[in-house]
């Protein structure tokens, strides 16, 4: 699907594809495999993009990729539990990122996303033990590239 156009070319429906990207898998698998398989980012821009190395790219690729083929069910079979009113934010912001080949967006749901987990683990590991705050994922400093393809 090239940027400028509002059509999808996917071979499968997008939001339920994405709904169970969202149940089944990581936040850095997801975004990992969004960046590479859907919109066909190499893994040097991606690892580059997330702040992370090339071998934590190919490591969540191939666990997100694992995970999915474990989960696959024949498509008559699959069923739909409702999301949460969050989980379905993020699902739609996902679609649109992916219609618009925006892979700037989809970094930011993911840094939003690691930020907000570190956070709570942060509060559960504060009451507990008393420890210093846990930092969050620092925000992207300039704007990622848009996809071409």
């Amino acid at each position: 699907m090239r940027p400028d156009s509002r059509q999808d070319t996917y071979p499968v429906e997008l939001e339920p594809a994405l709904q169970i990207a969202v149940r089944v898998l990581s936040p850095l698998q997801r975004t990992v495999l969004l960046l590479q398989d859907v919109l066909g980012y190499r893994t040097r821009e991606t690892a580059r993009a997330l702040r992370t190395t090339e071998g934590a790219v190919k490591a969540a690729l191939q666990r997100a990729r694992k995970t999915l083929k474990e989960r696959r069910t024949p498509e008559e079979e699959v069923v739909f539990e409702p999301l949460a009113d969050r989980d379905a934010v993020l699902v739609r912001a996902y679609v649109e990122a992916i219609r618009d080949g925006d892979a700037e967006r989809i970094v930011r749901l993911y840094l939003d996303e690691a930020a907000a987990i570190a956070d709570a683990v942060g509060l559960v590991v504060r009451n507990r033990k008393q420890s210093a705050p846990v930092q969050s994922v620092p925000a992207m400093s300039r704007p990622f590239m848009r996809c071409a393809a």
